[in-house]
């Protein structure tokens, strides 16, 4: 159903009332790091010997309060102050430790990791992770959920995948990440989309204002077909108010 013709769709989703993923992708890839890292090498407790020696697992931690405090959590330089999260880095220490144990247990029996389909093969690690993401974010099916390499590739996935009528058009914010403007633009030369609809906003801006521009926007274009909302803007980075 076009979003055009129902943008209380859209608000309930952007207000919270309704459970719709709609490109959260930076926040669901840092999610899955930390789900990773979370997630112990197949084991009966949280010990497991890989390649004749014993590993102990990072285990999940009460939330840590925000700033200056999680440094020592990140392998950061003392005298470089890290203004970018989303293209490269920074990973957790814990995620770095656990991604270590996880490369020792594939490459203690690779054969095993790629070609089985028990507790200890790849196929039943990617089901745990997703099974948890999908808690996470309120996805009733982990089917539903697909990981990815990284936000460029998942946009991209999603969006040159899609089959709209010609007249169809994709909504997104003047805040979108520069790669997505770029896949909408994409769909638009040759898919045969219809012209991408930027709505502008303003930052720092309410919620309800938000809201109400993507509301005015819909209403003048009925022909928006999909809307793309970044949960966390890349410059600057903040949290929109999508649920």
């Amino acid at each position: 159903k076009p979003l055009g013709s129902s943008f209380h769709a859209v608000k309930q989703t952007l207000l919270g009332n309704q459970m719709v993923f709609v490109g959260s992708l930076h926040r669901v890839l840092v999610v899955i790091r930390f789900l990773v890292a979370a997630t112990t090498v197949p084991s009966h407790d949280h010990h497991t010997s890989i390649g004749g020696s014993e590993h102990t697992h990072p285990q999940p931690q009460q939330l840590l309060k925000m700033g200056h405090d999680l440094l020592p959590h990140f392998a950061l330089s003392s005298n470089y102050t890290n203004l970018n999260h989303g293209s490269f880095g920074a990973t957790p220490r814990m995620v770095l430790e656990a991604q270590r144990d996880w490369q020792l247990h594939v490459e203690s029996n690779p054969d095993h990791w790629f070609r089985a389909r028990d507790a200890k093969s790849l196929v039943s690690a990617v089901a745990t992770v997703r099974s948890r993401l999908a808690r996470y974010i309120g996805a009733s099916n982990p089917d539903d959920l697909v990981l990815v390499d990284g936000a460029s590739g998942g946009v991209n996935a999603v969006l040159r995948s899609l089959r709209l009528p010609a007249a169809a058009s994709l909504l997104l914010l003047n805040t979108a990440y520069p790669m997505v403007k770029n896949t909408a633009q994409y769909v638009h030369d040759y898919n045969g989309w219809g012209k991408p609809l930027e709505v502008n906003i303003t930052i720092p801006s309410s919620p309800s204002d938000i809201v109400q521009a993507v509301e005015s926007a819909l209403d003048s274009n009925p022909s928006v077909a999909v809307a793309s909302f970044s949960h966390i803007t890349s410059l600057p980075a903040v949290i929109l108010p999508v649920q």
